[in-house]
């Protein structure tokens, strides 16, 4: 009997697994985005606390780490030649899920966030994790550590101002 529940779980398992959303390969079809050449990256971590990032990443550490994720990914979407537009991102929350409350359906880590351009004006942003979070005790045995958790919802934060500066407003 036991051998059978320990199958069932794990294939429940594989099968969540299997349900992930796709990894974001950074590529979007040039004719869907706007032509901006992005000349300069500022980033506002200031609204941002110590508590709100827990162990995953010191304070003095965010900014650095948040421009190292958008930048590139900035990069890789401008347009030579394009209008030339400066990026200002104010980040106003992290907010992390701990192992008990990944155990809730629906919660996710998120960093929050307004992204302005020179040319788009202001928009509301949020990043969150790509991962899918399994309900109950098996939710809290495979969540991932702080640290893991903090890098995903950061890379989805990034992907997320790529998107608010690049796409067609139709698009977002």
């Amino acid at each position: 009997m036991f051998v059978r529940r320990k199958f069932f779980a794990v294939g429940l398992v594989a099968l969540l697994a299997a349900c992930a959303p796709p990894a974001d390969d950074g590529v979007v079809d040039r004719a869907q985005q706007l032509p901006f050449d992005v000349t300069e990256v500022t980033i506002d971590t200031s609204a941002v606390t110590q508590e709100m990032l827990g162990d995953a990443l010191s304070l003095s550490d965010l900014e650095a780490d948040l421009r190292g994720r958008i930048a590139p990914k900035l990069a890789a979407r401008s347009t030579e030649g394009g209008d030339e537009i400066m990026v200002n991102v104010q980040v106003t929350e992290v907010k992390l899920i701990s192992l008990i409350a990944g155990a809730v359906p629906g919660l996710k880590s998120r960093i929050d966030g307004t992204v302005t351009t020179t040319s788009v004006g202001a928009q509301a942003v949020d990043g969150r994790s790509g991962r899918v979070r399994v309900p109950g005790v098996l939710g809290i045995v495979t969540a991932p550590d702080r640290a893991t958790d903090y890098n995903e919802t950061a890379n989805g934060f990034a992907t997320a101002i790529a998107d608010a500066v690049f796409l067609r407003p139709d698009q977002n």
